[in-house]
């Protein structure tokens, strides 16, 4: 069956991005001499090949999201301020200021917000106006996985914050109710990774059972949105349905795509989830009640009957989780780990 022509698209793009990023490897290779005779993988200043990757990926998108969005590098900061007109909780509850650990990509709505400070792709940003962070990887290795989920998930509960809007059920004109803006896009993107040559379900089962227990610990919406690996597969979290939503939690359901089907590339499928899942936040009614999202992606047919990989049950939302339920000590301990370079016990 004939390709589709945005799935054609996409994977010319992605292709020549996967080809693009291994010229680092061509121009400056590792000097080591492997037992074989020849030379090691990769490139011989693994910083900047990080950092090049990284640029790949932020230019990619910056081609293709609205011109109100960017995609920058940076930190988040959430300032211990009075948010909108008259909100004060952050004071109120002691907060404090609190920064994100450096993250690899913040799709920020430079259109709406104000940064602090920006250079070239750098800058400092304030919680409202974060729409996805994603961290990006050339090679994900799955010993590295839970950690840059706890990252991840960190920076989602550093950007939850409020809407007011009225309520017209309630006898007086100024009663406002407090509503969550729907949580930013959290993504861990690897252009290759050393999951080894397993098919990929097996693969998936793996990388999916390895996260459960670490993902539980987080509310529903700052658990990752999607891992993917361009040129292998991706896991994604659907969309939280009435029925998944009981008295003790969300049941949080997770499917896998593989990125070939009968021995021909897809691989459009890791973009096209990755620009889905920012646009679908950006479009959100809590962030842009008036403006449909346009109908951009399009995965292919084969792909229509998504294989589900299991679920977790998550514990609500992050604005129920506050302070007085105890989660917010958890969430400022694995925050000060994070931010002196521990990993979560």
């Amino acid at each position: 069956m004939a390709k589709q022509r945005i799935s054609t698209f996409f994977n010319n793009e992605i292709e020549a991005i996967l080809n693009k990023y291994k010229q680092i490897e061509a121009l400056i290779p590792k000097q080591q001499i492997k037992k074989d005779g020849e030379l090691a993988a990769g490139s011989d200043h693994t910083a900047e090949e990080g950092r090049f990757i990284e640029s790949i990926l932020r230019s990619t998108l910056n081609k293709y999201l609205p011109k109100n969005l960017k995609a920058l590098s940076g930190f988040i900061l959430r300032p211990e301020a009075m948010v909108g007109e008259n909100d004060n909780s952050r004071i109120i509850e002691n907060e404090g200021d609190q920064h994100s650990r450096q993250l690899d990509i913040i799709i920020f709505d430079v259109g709406n917000y104000p940064v602090y400070e920006q250079f070239e792709e750098f800058a400092i940003v304030p919680p409202e106006g974060i729409i996805a962070v994603i961290s990006v990887k050339k090679t994900l290795r799955k010993a590295d996985i839970n950690h840059e989920l706890d990252c991840l998930a960190d920076a989602a509960s550093l950007s939850r914050h409020y809407i007011r809007k009225q309520n017209t059920e309630l006898a007086t004109k100024s009663a406002f109710e407090k509503i969550n803006v729907v949580a930013p896009a959290t993504i861990l993107v690897g252009f290759t990774s050393d999951f080894g040559a397993a098919d990929s379900l097996t693969i998936a089962n793996d990388v999916f059972n390895s996260c459960i227990e670490p993902l539980k610990k987080y509310p529903y919406d700052a658990i990752v949105k999607l891992i993917t690996v361009l040129d292998k597969l991706s896991i994604l979290k659907t969309e939280e349905q009435s029925s998944n939503i009981k008295s003790d939690g969300i049941e949080t359901t997770f499917v896998w795509y593989k990125h070939t089907h009968e021995d021909e590339k897809y691989y459009d499928v890791g973009i096209q989830l990755i620009l889905q899942s920012i646009l679908k936040v950006y479009y959100q009614r809590t962030r842009s009640p008036f403006i449909v999202k346009p109908g951009f992606e399009k995965i292919e047919d084969v792909f229509k009957v998504k294989d589900r990989l299991g679920f977790l049950k998550s514990s609500g939302y992050r604005i129920e989780n506050t302070i007085n339920t105890g989660i917010n000590a958890k969430r400022k301990l694995i925050r000060q780990q994070l931010l002196s370079g521990k990993k979560d016990e």
